[in-house]
């Protein structure tokens, strides 16, 4: 009876650690990329490139307006200029966010402006950044739409368990497109199919 009792027990035991490990197995692809993208700006760009490299590919390509980089190492070198320049550039906030499969996009709050990355990402790190540096005024924003084909468009999921956890809020979209030569990210929130919010960036 003992034995019977022990062995209970221990197959409860042995299906309590399951359950609780089992949690992690299931984390979704948006979830891990919002994490580290987190952690790109939060740790990498604030503090430690080590960290900022960490989650991009060594071969990572990376387009601002007026010119591209190709490998970690030369888009390092071009950050470190752009820090030394705006050494109080520090991110403060992510909103909003938004990711469906391998993309995200994010728009990085500081004190004093707003800009914008549009990310794909392999295997938990960037292979190809988009950074958008300047923010359209509101009202030329409202006149701005992107074109019937895109070069990407995404939008969050209808998922409370990843808005608790990266908030990636329901009704948030993200379209990267090409607008009088320009590559130009909207960032807009429908609400029962009406668009509530937009942010546009160059």
């Amino acid at each position: 009876m003992k034995k019977i009792i022990l062995t209970t027990m221990t197959v409860v035991t042995v299906l309590s650690i399951v359950a609780f490990v089992r949690p992690s197995e299931k984390i979704k692809v948006e979830q891990t990329n919002m994490n580290n993208f987190h952690l790109v700006d939060f740790v990498g760009w604030n503090t430690s490139f080590p960290v900022l490299a960490h989650y991009h590919t060594t071969d990572v390509k990376v387009f601002v307006a007026g010119y591209a980089t190709n490998g970690m190492k030369e888009h390092e070198t071009v950050l470190k200029g752009m820090i030394a320049k705006m050494p109080d550039a520090k991110i403060i906030q992510h909103f909003p966010n938004v990711a469906r499969g391998e993309w995200t996009g994010v728009v990085g709050i500081t004190g004093n402006f707003k800009m914008a990355t549009v990310a794909k990402w392999r295997n938990g790190q960037i292979a190809e950044e988009y950074l958008f540096n300047v923010m359209i005024p509101a009202n030329d924003a409202a006149t701005m739409k992107p074109s019937a084909k895109p070069i990407i468009s995404f939008e969050n999921a209808n998922d409370q368990e990843l808005s608790d956890a990266v908030d990636l809020q329901a009704g948030w979209n993200c379209i990267m497109d090409e607008l009088n030569g320009k590559r130009t990210a909207y960032f807009y929130k429908k609400v029962d199919g009406k668009e509530v919010e937009r942010l546009v960036f160059q």
